[in-house]
C-alpha cells in the first residue's frame, strides 16, 4: 500500500510539473512570437465623417491648386473605391493573425447538492465550485503562415494602387488647374491684341478722313482686327472648355482661379 500511494503521489506530481511547463513554454512562445506578427504600416485613410467635413471648406469661387486638387480628391469615384478596397483588405491581417496567436479560454461551474430523507431523518447539502482555463497555441500551422502572408501582401498590393491613383489623381488635377491658367493668359493677350488693332483701325480711319493715308491702310487695319476678334473668341471658347473640364473633375463650378505666387526672392546683380 505504502509503495504505491508513493508511485501515485509522483505521477501527480509529474502531471503537475508537465502542465506547468507546457503553460509556461506556450507563454514565452507568444511573447516570442508576437513582435514577427505586428501590425503592418499603413497609410492614412480618412473615414466617410472626416471626408464630409472637409468638404465643407472647399466650396469657394477664387480656387487655387490645393483647392482643385481636394475637390478632385473627394469627388473622385475611382479614388474613393481604392480607399475603401484598401480599409477592405487592411481588416484582413488581423483575422489572418488570429489564427497564429495563443488561444485561452476560461470558465467556471458552480454545483449544489441536496439530499434530504424522511425514514431515518436525514438532510446533507454540498456545493462547490470548478474553475477551468485552457490555453492553446498552434506550434506549426503553414496553411495558417500563408493566410497571413497572403493578407499582408493584399494590403501592400491595395495601398500602392491607392498611392498610384492619388499620384496619378494630383497629376491630373494639376493638368487641368495650369491648362486653365495657360487659356486665361491667352485671352487677356487677345483681348489686349484687339484692343490695340482696334486703336490702329480708329487712327487709320481718322488719317484717312484727314487725308493723310488711302482706304487700303484702313481696310488692312479692319482686316487686322477683326482677325483679332476672331481670335479672341476662339480663345473664349477654350476658356469655357478648361473651365468645363475643371468642374467635371471636382464636380464644383469655378468663376475664377487663382494663379500661382512667385515668392523666390530675386537679387540685383
Amino acid at each position: 500500500m505504502s509503495l504505491f500511494f508513493d508511485v501515485n503521489m509522483l505521477l501527480q506530481g509529474c502531471a503537475v510539473y508537465l502542465h506547468a511547463l507546457r503553460v509556461v513554454l506556450l507563454f514565452f512562445l507568444a511573447v516570442a512570437l508576437a513582435p514577427s506578427f505586428a501590425a503592418p504600416a499603413t497609410v492614412n485613410v480618412p473615414d466617410d465623417q472626416c471626408l464630409a467635413h472637409d468638404r465643407q471648406g472647399l466650396l469657394k469661387q477664387h480656387a487655387d491648386l490645393l483647392d482643385v486638387y481636394r475637390a478632385a480628391f473627394f469627388n473622385d469615384a475611382q479614388l474613393s473605391a481604392a480607399r475603401h478596397a484598401y480599409k477592405a483588405q487592411r481588416e484582413a491581417v488581423p483575422q489572418a493573425r488570429a489564427g497564429l496567436l495563443p488561444n485561452l479560454t476560461a470558465g467556471a461551474t458552480s454545483e449544489v447538492t441536496r439530499l434530504e430523507r424522511d425514514e431515518p431523518s436525514l438532510s446533507r447539502e454540498r456545493s462547490g465550485t470548478t474553475f477551468r482555463a485552457n490555453l492553446s497555441q498552434p506550434l506549426f500551422r503553414i496553411d495558417r503562415w500563408f493566410q497571413l502572408k497572403a493578407a499582408q501582401s493584399s494590403v501592400d498590393q491595395a495601398e500602392l494602387e491607392l498611392s498610384a491613383k492619388e499620384q496619378n489623381l494630383l497629376l491630373t488635377a494639376a493638368q487641368a488647374y495650369f491648362e486653365t491658367l495657360r487659356q486665361l493668359d491667352a485671352f487677356a493677350a487677345a483681348q489686349a491684341e484687339e484692343a490695340a488693332l482696334l486703336r490702329q483701325r480708329d487712327q487709320a480711319q481718322g488719317r484717312l478722313e484727314d487725308g493723310a493715308s488711302s482706304i487700303t491702310d484702313v481696310y488692312d487695319a479692319q482686316a487686322a482686327y477683326d482677325n483679332a476678334r476672331a481670335n479672341r473668341q476662339l480663345v473664349q471658347r477654350k476658356v469655357d472648355d478648361a473651365y468645363e473640364a475643371l468642374e467635371r473633375l471636382t464636380k464644383h463650378s469655378y468663376t475664377s482661379i487663382a494663379g500661382m505666387k512667385h515668392q523666390m526672392p530675386v537679387e540685383a546683380p
